[in-house]
């Protein structure tokens, strides 16, 4: 292979194959493709900084510390390799477009300043069949005003979470998104923020010291077919406006009585779960604050109690199981509006539905099988149900 030393150069329109760079400085790219290339940052690795614009193919190119910056153009990644670069590997801003197709990313990040290993900025960054493990005080992508697009990949073992968006678009399909964070963090695996998100068949699980998926600031978000497992912190956490709507998703095993965290938990929020499960966790689901909530034909089992709604809240509940939720209630309501119809809440404790200062209950058409109480100061009151 050659060998070429970069202090500071440019290259246009151009094609490279078999070469290896050895960066000191800045290398400026335009209009070239490489192929089968390494790319090595050596002295300050502050100061090694590969800058692309106009358009760049890097095929079967391998990158190794340093960082890449992707500005006004097109810029493709294919079954690429970087390794242990620092602070953001790749910045793409100034309406680019860019793909990361079959890429490894490992170890990337900084010990002493967390950052993103691929930071977008107005752009477009679209992510395929690639697997990003290890990041060093670092998440997988943060994206600002960016439109995110990250299909069939893998984000493992990075310590500042999986991925981060605001103010963005953003589209999340076959992905596993596992064990990312750390104990002092208090990160999330998948945190939106004022944007726009779908996720369809993402698997999120084990968080370290994290939530699973938070959608905060009047984000829009819809989880199709998703599941959120084994997280001590919070499964998914919905918050400040937002809405989302779930459907046959399985929310599983989340939470801790000592950190005090739960499975759902939405505060100023609008939910809707439908066709979904919440199991074998702490607190199915936790309603705040004027919270909105739907749950239809849905499973709420063997939580340390299944449903809390509270502070001027509504909770509308159809068609739905709520099956040895343990705990003094399975159902635990205050000051606020609920209807809970052609459901059952069996094998309890004890206490099925605990109902304080109500603005409105209807229970219609339920099964139960432990007591439902009903305080004196609860108004609009409605109770048809039939003991198992």
């Amino acid at each position: 292979m050659d060998v070429i030393h970069v202090k500071t150069a440019e290259y246009k329109n151009y094609t490279f194959h078999d070469t290896i760079f050895i960066v000191r400085g800045r290398m400026r790219v335009s209009n070239v493709d490489f192929q089968e290339c390494i790319f090595i940052a050596s002295h300050d690795l502050r100061d090694c900084v590969l800058e692309l614009s106009g358009s760049a193919i890097f095929s079967k190119c391998r990158f190794v510390r340093g960082s890449i910056n992707a500005c006004s153009g097109r810029f493709e990644f294919v079954d690429c390799r970087f390794f242990f670069m620092n602070g953001s590997s790749v910045s793409v801003e100034g309406n680019s477009w860019c793909f990361f197709d079959g890429c490894l990313f490992w170890g990337n990040g900084s010990w002493d300043v967390l950052s993103p290993q691929v930071l977008v900025s107005g752009s477009e960054v679209r992510v395929s069949k690639c697997i990003v493990i290890n990041g060093a005080n670092s998440l997988f992508l943060e994206s600002e005003e960016g439109r995110v697009h990250i299909r069939d990949s893998m984000l493992c073992g990075n310590e500042a979470g999986g991925v981060a968006f605001y103010s963005s678009t953003v589209e999340l399909s076959n992905c596993r998104v596992v064990g990312n964070g750390r104990e002092d963090g208090g990160f999330a695996q998948i945190y939106i923020e004022d944007s726009l998100a779908r996720l369809e068949r993402v698997h999120v699980r084990g968080g370290i010291g994290s939530d699973g998926i938070v959608a905060a600031k009047e984000s829009r978000v819809e989880l199709i077919g998703c599941e959120v497992l084994d997280h001590t912190g919070n499964g998914v956490v919905i918050e400040r406006g937002s809405v989302v709507s779930m459907r046959g998703c399985s929310i599983c095993c989340n939470g801790s009585e000592v950190e005090e965290t739960l499975q759902v938990w939405i505060d100023s929020s609008k939910v809707s779960i439908q066709d979904s499960i919440v199991a074998d966790g702490v607190c199915g689901i936790y309603v705040q604050k004027g919270g909105l909530l739907s749950v239809v034909d849905s499973v709420v089992r063997n939580n340390r109690g299944a449903i809390c709604v509270f502070d001027s809240s509504e909770a509308r509940i159809r068609g739905c199981s709520f099956v040895g939720n343990m705990g003094e209630q399975q159902v635990w309501l205050r000051g606020s509006k609920v209807w809970i119809e052609d459901s059952e809440l069996v094998e309890s404790d004890g206490v099925d539905v605990r109902a304080e200062e109500m603005v409105l209950i209807h229970v219609e058409n339920v099964r139960v099988s432990g007591a439902i109480y009903i305080s004196d100061d609860s108004r609009n009151v409605r109770l048809n149900f039939h003991r198992v």
